[in-house]
């Protein structure tokens, strides 16, 4: 018969085992907090070196995120140029337009939001691929980010820096999906919502995100037979509820101006713009952007004809070219996206590795899927037009496999060491686990001059530099019509965009709308708008223009034309 002081001491020795257990527990978590600190810090310092390093100017869509938030949070409403956006959504040029307003540097205000979110982003990956694929691979898949040339260089040069911002949206949603569908947390669900239509609103497509976890979360619990269960709908309700109440206002605002209800008013002419593309034809690119619309008052990127026409009808009308462009775009893409400072082609061995390197159970097949699901909304842009950076939200997913094929590469070299060398190979075992990865994060960082470099080839400084001359030169009221808004951003002065038309109705338009200056450069002038070439001879400039400066640099000659 066991004595009961043998029954207390088994008891406190089991005390002392749990006790222990709690206290390496806690030390292992609080070791795990301090990395995940530590390269969310490098990640931060690596995007404040290359903005500092890194030379750049606002372009494309950027100045018009920054003017929209400078419009709307100094009451001029959400405009550009006095007319309603119905483009771009407002998230993304209110952050970065008040920060902008605080440090007195707009250009500044977008590079902080990219610096902060870009960094922030390790912390909803690493809650994804800890949960998923464990600790060592979510290290490893979040030291990949933190130095991924695609997400801390190139984005400087993709001209919005909005994907950041979008992506940390995007991923953290995510991460609040898996907690609702696998911890049936209401409060998750609600994350969820909110955190997609806040993606939502920093670019439209965000919206598919929502829609395509919604999906799984219900397929998932009817699988499970669970999706009638109380506790389910109200989380789903939760998540509809929240997602409808924060992209209301927005959506309200849509159909105001459009009299459409719709989730953006770029579909139609983003479609028309896609072919454009496809063809390689920049002055057909100009011409369904900025052609004046049938009463001659407004080009069609403003113009209420825009809605006209819906998605449905231009696909419709021909829907093999449809098809030809999907097509088109997917050989595209597989160019653009598998380069060397984006993703190499040699990382899909590590890829193939990471996913079907050991077999797959049931719940590996759900979490994999979850995964492709993380991915699949990206392929909604393949009937329009390939940018790599529409297709950035593919990268943090598509690491964490990368991450998981390295960590398998790295298990196999020292267990391969270890049978070859035996006893000689203890040594030289931690150094074999870790070698793939830190191969991988090596190339990433050699990477880095190249994405400059490639950024650098399709960027126009003569758009900041003639901006800053008239900053400084010309009325502080004067109106400046130019083809690039940034010029105005950086002369701090309103902006009328100028039209692809014949010279009279050009300059027309100008008056129309109080430009007191223009603003045109070589390749705008030969190559997308060439009856307007006689503008380059600033010798003999038209008897209603007077020239006012004129800008040369190795991309060409660049000319301010002072309107009479």
């Amino acid at each position: 018969m066991v004595s009961e002081t043998a029954v207390n001491e088994k008891q406190v020795a089991d005390k002392q085992v749990a006790d222990k257990q709690v206290a390496d527990k806690q030390v292992a978590d609080k070791h795990e907090v301090w990395t995940l600190a530590a390269i969310v810090l490098a990640a931060f310092v690596v995007r404040v070196l290359i903005s500092v390093l890194a030379d750049r100017v606002i372009k494309w869509d950027e100045p018009d995120y920054l003017r929209l938030g400078v419009n709307l949070l100094t009451r001029r409403g959400f405009t550009t140029s006095g007319y309603p956006e119905l483009h771009y959504t407002p998230l993304f040029p209110i952050l970065s337009a008040a920060v902008g307003l605080l440090i007195h540097n707009l250009e500044a205000g977008s590079e902080v939001v990219n610096i902060i979110c870009g960094s922030l982003l390790l912390v909803p990956v690493y809650g994804i691929g800890r949960r998923i694929y464990g600790r060592r691979v979510t290290t490893v898949a979040i030291c990949l980010l933190a130095v991924l040339p695609a997400l801390t260089t190139s984005v400087q040069y993709w001209g919005t820096m909005s994907e950041p911002l979008y992506i940390l949206l995007i991923y953290s949603g995510l991460f609040a999906v898996l907690r609702a569908a696998f911890d049936d947390s209401l409060a998750c669900y609600a994350m969820a919502g909110g955190l997609f239509s806040l993606a939502y609103l920093t670019r439209p497509e965000g919206i598919t995100y929502a829609a395509v976890m919604l999906v799984f979360i219900v397929v998932l619990k009817a699988i499970r037979r669970s999706l009638f269960v109380r506790h389910t709908l109200m989380g789903l309700l939760l998540f509809v509820g929240v997602f409808v109440l924060v992209t209301l206002p927005y959506m309200l605002y849509l159909h105001r101006h459009t009299g459409q209800w719709t989730v953006t008013g770029k579909l139609g002419v983003t479609y028309e713009i896609g072919a454009a593309v496809v063809d390689k034809d920049p002055a057909e690119y100009d011409r369904v952007t900025a052609s004046l619309d049938s009463e001659g008052k407004e080009i069609i990127w403003f113009s209420q004809e825009r809605f006209e026409v819906s998605l449905q009808d231009l696909i419709l009308r021909d829907p093999a070219a449809f098809l030809q462009r999907i097509a088109s775009n997917a050989r595209t893409l597989k160019e653009r996206f598998l380069r060397r400072t984006s993703f190499s082609t040699y990382l899909l061995i590590p890829v193939f590795l990471g996913l079907f390197g050991v077999a797959w159970d049931r719940e590996r097949a759900i979490d994999e899927v979850f995964m492709t699901l993380c991915m699949a909304p990206v392929l909604s842009f393949l009937p329009f037009h390939i940018e790599l950076r529409f297709f950035s939200p593919v990268f943090p997913a598509l690491l964490l496999w990368t991450a998981h094929g390295l960590v398998w590469l790295g298990d196999w070299l020292a267990t391969t060491l270890k049978n070859l060398l035996d006893k000689r190979a203890d040594r030289w075992q931690r150094f074999a686990l870790w070698t793939p990865s830190v191969l991988v994060v090596l190339y990433f960082l050699l990477m880095q001059p190249l994405a400059v470099r490639d950024g650098l080839e399709v960027t126009n400084f003569a758009r900041r530099d003639v901006g800053l001359w008239m900053q400084e030169n010309i009325p502080s009221d004067a109106i400046i019509m130019a083809r690039d808004l940034s010029i105005a951003v950086y002369a701090e002065r309103d902006w009328v965009p100028s039209p692809h038309a014949e010279y009279e109705r050009y300059i027309g338009y100008a008056r129309s709308h109080g430009a007191a200056y223009l603003v045109a450069d070589e390749w705008e002038l030969t190559v997308l708008r060439p009856q307007l070439g006689f503008l380059l001879n600033t010798g003999q400039p038209p008897d209603d223009l007077d020239l006012a400066y004129e800008y040369r640099d190795e991309k060409g000659l660049t000319v301010v034309y002072r309107i009479k």
